[in-house]
């Protein structure tokens, strides 16, 4: 099993409900369709470091694979169609990504 995090905030200036169902729903309903076992938007209350609070993203999008492959699968461009590229296009303008995390479970 293979899990992906994405850490992002979303622009000032962004359509901030738009966003979000791009994530909730759009994205949710493409990755689910091609392999994607879980997939939720979370919204980041605080992070702390060494007992610290320190500054953190604003939300979290969590994935379950099966594995690598099928992960990358779902986004080849055989499989996209242009709806959704054109909608995943928009939402990655309104929003800043600031990090990506990929790990397996053993």
């Amino acid at each position: 099993m293979m899990r992906v995090i994405h850490f992002f905030n979303i622009k000032e200036d962004a359509d901030k409900e738009q966003v979000l169902h791009f994530f909730t729903t759009v994205m949710k309903d493409h990755t689910m369709t091609r392999g994607c076992v879980e997939r939720r938007t979370l919204k980041l209350l605080d992070a702390h470091e060494g007992g610290e609070e320190v500054s953190a993203p604003q939300y979290i999008n969590e994935s379950w694979w099966p594995d690598v492959e099928t992960s990358m699968a779902a986004f080849s461009q055989d499989q996209s169609n242009p709806e959704f590229s054109e909608a995943a296009k928009k939402t990655f303008e309104q929003i800043e990504m600031v990090r990506t995390v990929r790990y397996e479970e053993f």
